[in-house]
């Protein structure tokens, strides 16, 4: 029996509802995602948070060192380092898999494998 491939239309919540799946199959938080959960993003730094007020509190930090690049370069320096994933703890990989935007859940060894894919160029 043929059976016709029917056109169905998604309201925003079921499209949002299939890139939870998506990243949740990959393992790791798509660009609309993080757009999602991290909306507000540190012109400075790049650094991404949940709410503005955190995002407020994140620039008062940047405005008493008195140079706003200070922060920037530091992250800089600390991303492009080497990093050595098998010899880090599970907090360390955490934070930096955070870093990037990338899923914190699993065990060491994923973790470790996550981030090492992360590294890549």
């Amino acid at each position: 029996e043929d059976e016709d491939e029917e056109q169905v239309s998604l309201c925003a919540f079921c499209v949002d509802a299939l890139e939870v799946l998506a990243c949740a199959k990959e393992g790791e938080l798509s660009q609309k995602m993080l757009d999602i959960l991290l909306p507000a993003v540190c012109q400075v730094c790049g650094l991404r948070f949940e709410h503005v007020s955190a995002l407020d509190s994140h620039k008062a930090e940047h405005s008493t060192t008195g140079d706003q690049t200070e922060h920037l370069q530091a992250n800089e320096v600390s991303s492009s380092a080497v990093m050595v994933p098998q010899t880090m703890r599970k907090r360390e990989l955490v934070a930096e898999l955070r870093k990037r935007g990338k899923s914190t859940v699993g065990n060491l060894p994923t973790l470790r494998v996550r981030l090492e894919k992360a590294l890549r160029p």
